[in-house]
């Protein structure tokens, strides 16, 4: 009875899997090493043409570079083996489906707030076993500032047979642009309490972020009061977009008092001296006058 084993048989320019009779004459070869059908096993191989057992006749397609390790992921060919007690076999090719790899990755969205990905970005090494690759297509493709974070696309590959096969990868989206901040000078007036608010629309002239509808506008100082009349006031416009990015600018504040004293009088009797004369003092008729700068000059 045969044994219907897989066996590796080496060789000096390649690797042939192959099911035979153990007894059989390897003209040429070493002998076999077993290997059960269907299983692969992990072997070391020095500058030779490796091969990975998935069935019981596999053809090497790829180079394996010294000591490399081989198993049952690696690149081969597929192929039909009947086997007589002379060793012989008889090479059936079949037309099998390209194998896709993908890969995770990270990408940034641009100053318009997208980002495009092509196929080559999230391919891994997809190979076809026994031809060729030709068309990569990733979907979806294109992402904005809604798909910040993770994401998963899916690769398609198709060999020269129009044979096709998937894989799944993760997109990380990231926004790593800060805003365009941009101020302006203004001039404040202190209202009627000696206050004045600013607000960061008063500052902002035309900030902008690649996300649109992200971006949060704050100030270092948002109150003015009497002390800060004369020298214009510097003030940080800072703007931070949902990712965190932030930039900043600063504006001058110029700070005016525009408001008059509120001057109230009071009935005074004045008394003249003998000398026919008498002398009135601002408390002597001022009934509460006031500034909303603080005390008045009278």
């Amino acid at each position: 009875m045969k044994d219907l084993r897989c066996h590796f048989v080496y060789a000096p320019a390649d690797i042939i899997i192959t099911r035979h009779n153990p007894d059989s004459a390897q003209k040429g070869f070493p002998g076999p090493v077993p290997l059960p059908c269907g299983r692969s096993r992990t072997l070391k191989f020095t500058a030779f043409l490796a091969v990975a057992a998935l069935f019981c006749a596999i053809t090497v397609n790829q180079t394996i570079a010294t000591n490399s390790v081989v198993n049952g992921t690696g690149h081969h060919s597929l192929l039909n083996s009947v086997s007589d007690k002379a060793g012989g076999n008889d090479f059936v090719p079949q037309n099998m489906p390209p194998v896709a790899l993908c890969r995770n990755i990270t990408v940034s969205l641009g100053p318009s707030g997208t980002v495009t990905v092509n196929a080559t970005q999230v391919d891994a090494g997809s190979f076809d076993p026994d031809g060729s690759i030709v068309s990569r297509v990733v979907n979806p493709n294109t992402f904005s500032c809604l798909n910040i974070g993770a994401n998963t696309v899916e690769l398609i590959v198709t060999d020269d047979g129009g044979l096709t096969s998937t894989c799944n990868a993760t997109v990380i989206v990231q926004d790593n642009i800060a805003p365009q901040i941009t101020c302006r000078n203004i001039t404040v007036y202190l209202d009627k309490t000696g206050s004045a608010s600013v607000a960061p629309a008063d500052l902002d002239n035309g900030s902008t972020d690649n996300c649109a509808g992200s971006l949060m506008l704050y100030l270092s100082r948002t109150e003015m009061n009497c002390s800060d009349i004369g020298a214009p006031v510097p003030v940080t416009l800072t703007g931070t977009d949902a990712a965190g990015n932030s930039a900043s600018c600063i504006s001058q504040v110029t700070v005016l008092d525009t408001i008059a004293p509120v001057v109230n009088l009071k009935k005074f009797n004045l008394v003249l001296g003998a000398d026919g004369t008498g002398t009135i003092l601002p408390s002597d008729i001022d009934n509460g006058s006031f500034d909303n700068c603080g005390p008045l000059t009278l």
